[in-house]
């Protein structure tokens, strides 16, 4: 995947993405196309994106799997899973910018970038208090906290058991993230190709 070559504003990307049939990222001015996933990558966001949802039916949060934008830092990207209970969030229907909790699922070609840049672009969003990277190779996740200092701290590396998200009082154990979920015999490459992840 190559980037446009023209490089825009965050600003003019917004705009000129909209009016796109194919989903872009934005980094360091140029937009990136949006590469496809692998069925363990989508299992794993439906699972946590089911688990979610009925935790927050009734309550102001919603919550988004890989469908709405979220800026911050001067980048543009689509988590995995987007949850936001601010009021703000409700005028823009393709952009958030507020989000209490993000989740990226980590495959081979997007792990160091969600772990550093991308990472450190989320931890500029003042209301993000929890970063939950589920590992779309082999059954290990890692939470990210905001401590009470506003310093991000990790909180969780742990490969069995279950996870505790404070941001939604919500447990979430292992088999539930990754019921149904197959892994590659060599934790590698996708069976059906080179694209494994968003």
């Amino acid at each position: 995947m190559t980037a446009l070559p023209d490089r825009m504003t965050l600003r003019e990307f917004l705009n000129w993405e909209q009016a796109q049939p194919d989903r872009w990222e934005f980094v360091d001015g140029y937009a990136w196309p949006m590469a496809g996933t692998t069925d363990a990558h989508g299992q794993i966001v439906l699972n946590l994106g089911t688990l979610i949802r009925l935790k927050l039916r009734g309550t102001d949060c919603r919550a988004f799997t890989n469908t709405v934008k979220v800026v911050a830092a001067n980048r543009s990207t689509y988590p995995d899973i987007v949850v936001t209970c601010d009021p703000r969030d409700r005028t823009d229907r393709y952009t958030k910018r507020h989000p209490r909790l993000l989740v990226e699922v980590l495959s081979r070609t997007t792990a160091g970038d969600d772990l550093s840049d991308k990472f450190a672009a989320y931890r500029s969003i003042e209301t993000l208090a929890e970063y939950l990277t589920p590992d779309s190779r082999k059954r290990a996740v890692q939470l990210w906290r905001r401590n009470a200092h506003g310093h991000w701290e990790l909180v969780e590396d742990r490969t069995d058991g279950e996870m505790h998200l404070e941001t939604l009082d919500l447990t979430v154990p292992f088999d539930d993230i990754y019921e149904d979920v197959e892994f590659e015999a060599n934790g590698g490459r996708a069976r059906s190709g080179d694209p494994d992840g968003s």
